[in-house]
């Protein structure tokens, strides 16, 4: 079948074989040909119809804007290849602007290649971004999972070209009910690489928090309470994990923190920011308030950073599922998904992006004001010229509204 593409008043003929019986509709061939429907108005035999419409002949795709659609969804390729069996294959999106023409660029990585991509890319991110405090003196946020015990491994094996930093770990004791085979990893690792570890107990929980209930009691309170969307269960998590490392690290005499958030993480976030137009702080480097949180995967992906750790140690693999409650919701997981499309379609955006979100922060730097939150003493943003009359931090202001601090 000849389907015909109108661009800038010229006609190209495309020709696909359709399945008469089952043919695919007008926007599964654009969705194949990585052609976006809002820039096509599609007819028949001359008439407008919609993008649901199953192919049959006398289909034209008219563009409303003349752009080079043809170069565009038919990028060139050049494939390296490697040695021996390759295990990953690295794809970077290389624009030249003097010739106006761009590539991908498709690269095969060994075993011992890809390896060294990941390592390199971490402490090119620690240096780069000036990650290393003067004291040298870093904590590490090491909750058992795939991305914190890939980093500590990563940052472990090249102390000498971080300067001989001094790492210190910290591990929440568990969310709820203990799980065994995550939070047994950071015991294990940190006794292997030989790096002090700190386990922050619940009993440490209910005191930094003020909590009038066992932590036990707590988690299943949070977790089955109907007053606080999926969303924010999870940020109550999350913040009370940051605080509690936080509050260790600053008895070592330690404001340097590095945290195992990956570039689907950060990328997820950046693009929740730009469309909510919340206050931004800074990535891969955070400044909040007394402490810099430091972000050394932030130029890798999750895929990535979990093929890293199946290569270099199996047994640290081996991890409970993910549950609800710190999943997130479905909002959150469409921001993530956003991110990996952005990826797949410009292999490399982290690097543009990055530098444009640096401009944005920076630039919003002298709006960041902070305040202390009187319940766990954690650092808390307000606007500038904005009443702000909460003395609560997001997490202490759901656990006090669901009846749970002192």
């Amino acid at each position: 079948m000849t389907i015909q593409l109108k661009l800038g008043g010229s006609f190209y003929n495309i020709e696909k074989e359709i399945d008469v019986t089952n043919p695919p509709t007008i926007f599964e061939l654009l969705r194949e040909l990585n052609i976006p429907s809002s820039i096509v108005i599609a007819r028949k035999d001359g008439a407008v119809v919609t993008e649901n419409t199953k192919l049959t002949s006398g289909i034209i795709l008219d563009f409303v804007k003349d752009i080079a659609v043809r170069d565009l969804t038919q990028i060139p390729e050049t494939n390296i290849r490697t040695k021996g069996k390759p295990v990953y294959l690295r794809s970077i999106l290389d624009f030249n602007h003097q010739l106006d023409t761009f590539q991908v660029v498709k690269k095969e990585l060994n075993r011992k290649e890809y390896i060294n991509y990941v390592e390199d890319t971490i402490i090119r991110t620690v240096f780069n971004h000036k990650m290393i405090p003067k004291d040298k003196k870093v904590g590490i946020g090491l909750s058992g999972g795939k991305d914190s015990v890939s980093m500590t491994l990563v940052l472990s094996k090249n102390k000498n070209k971080l300067k001989d930093t001094e790492f210190h770990a910290y591990t929440l004791e568990g969310w709820g009910l203990e799980q065994k085979i995550t939070y047994d990893i950071p015991k294990i690792l940190t006794k292997n690489l030989g790096i002090p570890h700190t386990i922050i107990t619940k009993e440490d929980l209910c005191e930094i928090f003020n909590l009038n209930k066992g932590f036990d009691c707590v988690f299943k309170q949070i977790n089955d309470t109907k007053k606080v969307i999926q969303n924010d269960k999870t940020l109550i998590l999350a913040q009370m994990q940051r605080r509690a490392v936080e509050s260790f690290a600053k008895n070592d005499d330690i404001s340097t923190l590095y945290f195992g958030l990956n570039l689907d993480d950060l990328l997820s976030e950046m693009l929740l920011t730009l469309t909510t137009g919340h206050l931004a702080l800074s990535l891969p480097v955070r400044k909040i308030c007394d402490f810099v949180y430091c972000y050394p995967l932030s130029y890798l992906s999750k895929k990535e950073v979990n093929l890293y750790l199946e290569l270099i140690n199996k047994s640290y693999v081996k991890q409970e599922p993910v549950r609800p409650i710190e999943r997130g919701a479905k909002v959150a997981h469409f921001y993530m998904l956003l991110a990996a499309h952005m990826m797949e379609n410009w292999p490399g955006i982290q690097y543009q992006i990055y530098q444009s979100y640096s401009a944005i922060t920076d630039f919003m730097k002298k709006e960041i004001r902070w305040r202390t939150c009187s319940n766990c003493g954690a650092a808390m943003l307000y606007f500038k010229n904005l009443q702000e009359t909460k003395e609560l931090c997001g997490a202490c202001y759901y656990l006090d509204s669901l009846g749970l601090v002192k």
